[in-house]
């Protein structure tokens, strides 16, 4: 496993004494390096390898034991990341309440949406962020709910797409918010249209060669990560629900 995680992290092996050429190589690497050899190492785990599909996977207690002491490791030592058993690595550590929302809405969100979100976290608070990915990922997440609900039949929607479609929508009064006052409720609609609007007028890298095309920045693919998981909470509890 020690090859393999060296291999997988383009680290030259280092011939040692004691013969261990590949273990003492990667545990002698330090800093940033070795965070991402422990993340490797939850990664490439051979008996993950074994998983079986669905909700027929289990972890031995071993293996789990191992996780739990690499997590109960790294707080007591006031890291700046955590083990995250959701994606099975090494992510950076967030407030109590952010990682709360996340985790309830990974569990109660449908499965797509769940898994995009998913992914969007990683790559805004791995090790190693991505933040065009995270905030696309992100953006798709309220795909996978909001055009099912908006356009179900629509065979090619997107977001842009459904959100002229709500609006319209809104203003005939076909829909309704569980928030604010019911004697204005287009009023307090167009605001949920309104936070759809700004994560998707902002998502200046799902194109190229225009003027305003560029990379996303960090700190925005962490905001609308956090804004997608809201969205899809309010979704999936019909916050925003059809009159």
């Amino acid at each position: 496993m020690a090859r393999r995680v060296l291999v997988s992290l383009h680290i030259t092996a280092v011939p040692f004494d004691r013969g261990d050429t590949y273990f003492m190589t990667a545990a002698m690497q330090e800093g940033d390096i070795l965070l991402d050899v422990v993340d490797a190492i939850c990664r490439l785990h051979p008996v993950l390898e074994e998983e079986l599909p669905g909700e027929d996977r289990f972890l031995p207690e071993e293996l789990i034991d191992l996780f739990v002491g690499l997590e109960v490791l790294l707080s007591n030592a006031g890291s700046f990341v955590r083990f995250d058993p959701a994606t099975r690595g090494l992510v950076r550590r967030v407030d109590a309440a952010s990682q709360s929302a996340f985790n309830k809405v990974q569990d109660e969100a449908p499965q797509e949406a769940a898994h995009l979100l998913t992914s969007s976290w990683v790559h805004a608070y791995g090790l190693n962020p991505d933040p065009d990915k995270a905030y696309g990922e992100a953006v798709r997440a309220i795909e996978a709910v909001l055009n099912p609900l908006v356009v179900p039949n629509d065979p090619g929607p997107t977001l842009g797409k459904t959100l002229g479609i709500l609006r319209q929508q809104t203003a005939a009064g076909k829909w309704q918010l569980a928030l604010g006052s019911p004697g204005n409720p287009e009023a307090n609609v167009e605001r949920f249209n309104g936070m759809v609007d700004l994560l998707w007028k902002n998502h200046d890298a799902r194109h190229a060669g225009g003027p305003h095309a560029r990379a996303q920045e960090q700190h925005e693919a962490e905001a609308v990560l956090h804004l997608a998981i809201l969205i899809v909470q309010w979704i999936n509890t019909n916050v925003l629900k059809k009159v």
